[in-house]
């Protein structure tokens, strides 16, 4: 298959070269981009907020930055990629609304980047 892989909020895509994977409008969200150099895989998960609820019914892992991260890598193995083979890149992570800087909400996109690059570290 080629082509454009659109990947919409809470989502999780793979492709592999020359498909190209799109996540747009990104925000306060963050989309996390890995690819693998040996076997042209890729994939993009696009995070919406940064730690999953302890409630029931809480949407998909791909909606959360702390599971988010670990499935998008599940899913590239699944296909082949190899972690010592991989690149990542993140995206988005913005300050979007004004609110005071102690503010939860006003924090989204900075703290979706931190648990980000925590777990991409992990």
């Amino acid at each position: 298959m080629s082509g454009n892989i659109y990947v919409g909020i809470a989502e999780c895509r793979t492709g592999r070269a020359p498909d190209v994977l799109v996540c747009s409008a990104l925000g306060s969200c963050v989309a996390v981009c890995l690819y693998d150099r040996t076997s042209s895989l890729a994939g993009v998960v696009h995070l919406l907020l940064p730690v999953t609820p302890d409630i029931p019914r809480r949407g998909s892992p791909a909606k959360y930055a702390d599971q988010g991260v670990t499935l998008l890598l599940a899913e590239m193995e699944k296909l082949g990629a190899r972690r010592s083979t991989l690149y990542a890149k993140i995206a988005g992570g913005a300050s979007i609304y004004k609110f005071q800087q102690t503010s939860e909400i006003g924090s989204i996109g900075s703290r979706n980047v931190k648990v980000v690059k925590d777990e991409l570290t992990r």
